[in-house]
């Protein structure tokens, strides 16, 4: 049982301990590389804008969830309903399918359908209809891959025997199977699924600690899988919870657990409303599910704030265009690692990260040079292979004019840009490549003067293709 001095401090834990000594934000963990980037994608159902009267519920032909009976307005528990409401007090029949078809569609064009994931659900019955969905879905879709399906896609998790946190183990440690958690707040904390791809709110959210709680299941690295970067899916508008202060409601007294619900404005409780008397739902609704854009997720003014990607590549290239003004500048530039490295750091400075737009921009086969001469100065991209390919073949008469084992060197710059791209060039490992090594290295390229000037003039040669 809580001690006064316990109420006392969940009542207002900052008037009882005062402000922090010192905060550490997620997106200053991210910078710092100890949790995953994230990238957010926003949709939205036609349905959430507009509010049902219980008139119109009724004449939609509603009947009760649980046992299939037809409703009257005398049954309803609302004379008004709206988004906060559905799949809570209100099933719209078409929602949760749409909502689903529409996830399962983002899941195959960004990465396949075998990622890990979390669906934030209203309530239980919510997230049984969720899970059955993206079975279907993906059954259809090994189907039409010819694919056999693997076990455990979807599934509901929940506390309790036999309700589906006998999964949390094998969606943590398996590749093969459990793949998608249906929940309502079973996992919103103290749960580490480190190779979780993405995490898809189909709940609607007020406050911001849960939010941030949840959000956090997807923050994790997993260097195993190569996972720096997670997707945020918000069919809710939850993110527009980023950078408000954390500040939530007292808890209510007494209230089950698990159950999830929403109050009247679309908002959360802390340990999940009791069941309504009467779940209503309806038919006859055409719901389209439309995209609200896509987010990377930054700091201004001291808070975190969703920027639109449009938005962030502008601000990335108007930061290069002003210490480079064309194509030769800032050839010039990157050739020479510390002017590189100090546009790199403000960038850096300025809170933006070049390898997160690449990435969104599928880009990650081209070297930050050819991202940015891209979008920058309108020169052609080319792929890290591509551009070490052509370097090799479009100085064949430099190569055939010097020493052979300088040619090797030089040859090999080229097949390890291919690789590792730019940061590959300047690093000590370089030189201890077999062939470059067993070439001579740096002593090879003296007889070509001086080695700091040979490796200029070829990085200007791999870059002016």
């Amino acid at each position: 049982m809580a001690t006064m001095e316990d109420r006392d401090i969940t009542a207002n834990n900052l008037e009882y301990f005062g402000e922090p000594v010192y905060e550490y934000t997620l997106i200053q963990a991210q910078e710092d590389g100890y949790l995953a980037a994230c990238e957010i994608v926003k949709r939205r159902a036609n349905v959430d804008g507009r509010a049902f009267t219980g008139e119109e519920v009724v004449a939609s032909g509603a009947t009760d969830l649980r046992t299939g009976k037809p409703l009257t307005l005398e049954d309803l528990i609302r004379d008004r309903y709206t988004f906060g409401h559905f799949d809570n007090e209100l099933f719209i029949d078409s929602r949760t399918p749409k909502m689903c078809e529409d996830l399962f569609t983002l899941l195959c064009e960004n990465g396949g359908p075998e990622q890990k994931v979390i669906i934030f659900c209203t309530r239980e019955i919510h997230a049984d209809r969720v899970a059955m969905q993206m079975n279907n879905l993906y059954a259809h879709w090994c189907q039409e891959q010819n694919q056999t399906p693997k076990d455990h896609y979807a599934f509901k998790c929940m506390g309790g025997a036999n309700n589906g946190a006998d999964m949390i183990e094998p969606m943590r440690g398996s590749g093969e199977r459990a793949f998608i958690a249906c929940t309502v707040d079973l996992l919103e904390a103290g749960v580490d699924i480190e190779r979780l791809d993405a995490v898809a709110f189909f709940r609607y959210l007020q406050s911001p600690i849960r939010f941030y709680q949840m959000l956090g299941r997807g923050a994790r690295i997993h260097e195993e899988t190569g996972k720096y970067k997670f997707w945020l899916y918000d069919y809710t508008g939850v993110t527009d919870l980023f950078g408000t202060d954390f500040i939530s409601k007292p808890p209510r007294p007494g209230g089950g657990k698990g159950g999830g619900g929403g109050n009247d404005d679309g908002g959360d409780s802390e340990n999940g409303d009791p069941e309504p008397s009467t779940i209503a739902e309806i038919g006859g609704q055409t719901v389209i599910v439309n995209p609200q854009g896509r987010f990377i997720l930054t700091r201004r003014g001291g808070r975190d704030t969703p920027i639109p990607v449009d938005e962030y590549r502008r601000e990335v290239i108007r930061r290069v265009l002003s210490e480079a003004h064309d194509l030769d500048d800032f050839r010039e530039l990157w050739i020479t690692a510390k002017k590189r490295r100090r546009l790199i750091g403000h960038l850096f400075g300025d809170n933006f990260h070049p390898e997160v737009i690449r990435e969104i921009d599928r880009m990650s086969d081209f070297d930050l040079y050819d991202f940015f001469g891209h979008y920058g100065y309108h020169a052609q991209a080319l792929t890290r292979l591509a551009r070490g390919e052509q370097y090799i073949a479009s100085n064949r008469s430099w190569f055939d004019g010097m020493d052979a084992k300088a040619a090797i060197v030089l040859k090999g710059l080229g097949r390890q840009f291919a690789q590792g791209g730019t940061e590959s060039l300047e690093t000590p490992a370089l030189w201890d490549v077999p062939e470059i090594r067993f070439a001579g290295g740096l002593n090879a390229l003296r007889v070509l003067g001086r080695p700091v000037e040979v490796m200029l003039e070829a990085k200007g040669r791999l870059f002016g293709g």
